[in-house]
């Protein structure tokens, strides 16, 4: 296991050095310390997951950062114990209890278990959210009085876009408008997941327990839930009045009033009397959109999934970090359960921005018990290389990348250094296009052009249809704005051809403002155009995230040159082939960014030269008589 630098995480930096001789030794399927503590059912799931000797015939087998997490997770939970963050410190990492600290754990939303994996996007952490579902649900139902297992998820997404993916992934994707469960991810990979004595319990959990954020409140299934949400529902975004009554009456002791008596007769009465608007139909709507979170707390144990678990917090003012909204729900679903709560936070950049400039800096989740980066996983090839395209034309620019604007700040149309990046960003496409062809027709290379707002959008779609002469077909704009305009039903489609980008040869062009800053996995984005100039660490790292995926997978002819292009950029040189690149046309805004990754030889830059894009690979066709 990768032992931690940064002396920011130190529950990661620990369990990465408790764990190592473990790993090791599972994965060579020899006893260790881990096996001996955990219960019985979890020794058979980690041998099962990374045992060589049991995963080697199988298609799909978990990677080091998958696995660290995992180890880490069930560690610190199953085998320490601990009840709070602070007890998980004590046990840990005591001598990183700076007052500061000390004070930050004293907070109630870390009275509970609660966990933070940081993974670098791109490295599957869909398939560490699973296998640590099924391992709390097998443990629950072997021993249900257990208060370290649970059979009830509640798996929380930051948008729709990780919303419907999360959706997929454990009802199954849609076919002629209707889910088809046998796409479930945990069914479809089950040989990975779960191993066969187990398939039927994790196949019953499937059928009957997955729960919209529609049904929450309305249906509780018998035997476990996967309620799959997004934050905004818990935050009352959607729907202000989601808290209902028990929110409320659990915000009010937040704000310190007091008048008990008030806030008991307002949990059982929410509305007064003669009040407006008070009607039998109004009350009926507000005891509807309570029943979400106060069936949440009504349960007796709970196990939370934050996926893009950046949203936890926000920094306010002070630099103090505050809860926002559905973090309290959170801390109020919490609030009845003691340790058969359990927060699992999954994100690649868990950590909050204080301050501006030039003394900006991160500041980490507490919480964050395993550390698997970009740097990890570019060094893996786990991701794309990332190629920085500096042209000629480009240096020439100004290093103002913005839209321009009249004297009122309104939007007139594309600067000259914008329209020069989207015309390198096409050229570099086209490249790409013409030579995987020829390799692989079913490789289609998109380009990923992220704007500053969804009136800049629109200007580079007219730029695009009309000065780049594009067919509309070629063309998606995916902005809120437009979302808005269509309506749900219209929107839809383009939804649909938005996540089947990978198999179709069109759009070969996709446009965003922040939609698409997360959740959107798709392999096939290899060229990024950001007209951003926004210079948040967060939204920098997601943009490139966008492209990370690998698009070539399991040809051993084409991971050679792959770890030859790995290997010719630690060595400060161009790559030879572009296979699983990521070009990103030069803007300032990121060479922080870009400098990090350069000083680690993990950064390629380019010019005006062309490379072959597939090197010296060249197709060569079997005889007519290759069977004689």
């Amino acid at each position: 296991m990768r032992i931690p630098i940064d002396e920011e995480l130190p529950l990661a930096r620990e369990i990465s050095i408790r764990l190592a001789d473990d790993a090791r030794a599972i994965e060579s399927g020899e006893p260790c310390a881990l096996l001996e503590a955990v219960t019985p059912t979890t020794a058979e799931l980690l041998r099962w997951w990374f045992d060589a000797s049991i995963s080697a015939g199988r298609r799909d087998a978990f990677h080091e950062g998958q696995r660290d997490a995992i180890l880490a997770i069930v560690y610190a939970h199953e085998v320490l114990g601990a009840s709070t963050l602070r007890e998980l410190y004590d046990r840990l990492a005591p001598g990183s209890l700076t007052p500061a600290r000390r004070d930050e754990l004293a907070h109630e939303r870390h009275g509970h278990p609660k966990y933070a994996a940081k993974l670098a996007t791109g490295t599957g952490k869909t398939w560490v959210m699973n296998a640590l579902l099924v391992w709390q649900h097998l443990n629950h139902l072997a021993a249900p009085a257990d208060p370290r297992f649970s059979s009830n998820f509640l798996v929380v997404a930051p948008g729709l876009i990780v919303y419907e993916r999360l959706l997929d992934s454990f009802r199954g994707r849609r076919v002629d408008g209707v889910r088809d469960p046998r796409t479930s991810e945990l069914h479809a990979r089950r040989a990975l997941f779960t191993p066969p004595r187990h398939e039927r319990a994790i196949a019953a959990l499937l059928a009957s327990g997955v729960v919209e954020k529609h049904e929450i409140g309305l249906r509780v299934p018998v035997g476990g839930m996967i309620a799959v949400t997004n934050w905004h529902l818990l935050a009352g975004a959607e729907d202000p009045d989601f808290a209902g009554e028990a929110g409320e009456v659990w915000r009010g002791r937040r704000r310190g009033d007091d008048d008990p008596a008030r806030a008991a007769v307002e949990s059982m009465f929410p509305l007064s009397p003669g009040a407006a608007g008070h009607s039998l139909e109004s009350l009926d709507r507000r005891a509807a959109r309570g029943r979400p979170l106060e069936s949440l707390i009504e349960l007796s144990d709970l196990v939370v999934l934050n996926d893009e678990a950046h949203h936890v917090h926000a920094l306010r003012s002070g630099q103090d970090t505050s809860d926002v909204e559905w973090q309290q729900s959170l801390t109020a679903i919490a609030a009845t359960k003691g340790r058969r709560f359990v927060q699992l936070d999954f994100s690649a950049t868990p950590y909050d921005e204080a301050g501006s400039g030039r003394r900006s800096h991160r500041r980490y989740f507490p919480h964050i018990v395993v550390d698997f980066d970009l740097h990890a996983a570019m060094q893996r090839g786990l991701v794309k290389a990332i190629a920085l395209d500096r042209r000629v034309e480009l240096a020439a620019l100004p290093l103002d990348f913005t839209a321009e604007r009249d004297e009122h700040g309104a939007v007139i149309g594309l600067s000259s250094g914008q329209r020069t990046m989207i015309r390198a960003g096409l050229s570099k496409l086209a490249l790409l296009e013409a030579q995987f062809a020829a390799i692989d027709p079913e490789r289609r290379p998109k380009l990923l052009i992220v704007t500053e707002d969804t009136i800049v959008s629109r200007h580079v779609e007219q730029f695009l249809l009309e000065s780049e002469r594009l067919d509309a077909e070629d063309v998606l704009r995916v902005d809120s704005g437009r979302r808005s305009e269509l309506g749900p039903k219209e929107w839809e489609p383009i939804r649909a051809r938005l996540f089947d980008l990978d198999r179709q040869a069109r759009p070969r062009v996709v446009i965003s403002v922040l939609m698409l800053r997360e959740g959107f996995d798709v392999d096939s984005i290899c060229v990024v155009v950001p007209l951003r100039s926004a210079g948040s660490g967060i939204l920098l790292e997601q943009t490139i995230g966008r492209g990370l995926r690998l698009m070539w997978r399991g040809d051993p002819v084409v991971e050679e040159l792959k770890r030859e292009t790995r290997e010719r950029m630690r060595r400060r040189l161009e790559p030879a082939n572009h296979f699983d690149v990521l070009f990103v046309i030069e803007h300032p805004a990121f060479q922080a960014f870009y400098d990090e990754l350069l000083g680690d030889g993990l950064l390629a830059i380019v010019g005006d030269e062309e490379t072959a894009a597939i090197g010296d690979l060249e197709r060569v066709e079997l005889r007519p008589d290759w069977q004689e």
